[in-house]
């Protein structure tokens, strides 16, 4: 049994006129071993390499927490360094939970200056 778990919990919700709806999702799992990585990095207006260490490699990602630390600019994700495989686009002072398949190499871009993102990632077991 695996000493390391990785907990997820994301909510969904939104408030109109018409009414409420609400979404959640809780993931659970054991992780590999000693594979975390945090670091708070900063992150140019050209693409640029998620540095996440030699505890997980790029391409042993499966799972990231990214938390744009910007007050005005918004930080695009990416699976290449060309920028053609946009994951998601993060608005400042938000952050998104990104899963993918341990073959997720990120590149983050800014939008207009550079920014400082906060990011947690894993290897998550099988």
């Amino acid at each position: 049994m695996a000493d390391t778990t990785l907990t997820i919990s994301t909510t969904f919700s939104y408030k109109n006129a018409k009414g409420t709806k609400s979404l959640s999702a809780l993931t659970s799992r054991a992780a590999a071993g000693v594979s975390f990585c945090q670091e708070t990095q900063t992150i140019l207006v050209t693409a640029t390499l998620l540095d996440v260490g030699a505890e997980v490699t790029a391409a042993d990602l499966d799972a990231v927490m990214i938390v744009n630390l910007d007050a005005n600019n918004f930080v695009s994700v990416y699976n290449d360094s060309g920028g053609l495989n946009l994951i998601c686009v993060i608005q400042p002072g938000e952050g998104a939970v990104v899963h993918a398949d341990g073959n997720f190499i990120p590149y983050l871009k800014a939008d207009t200056a550079s920014v400082q993102v906060e990011f947690l990632g894993t290897s998550i077991a099988p």
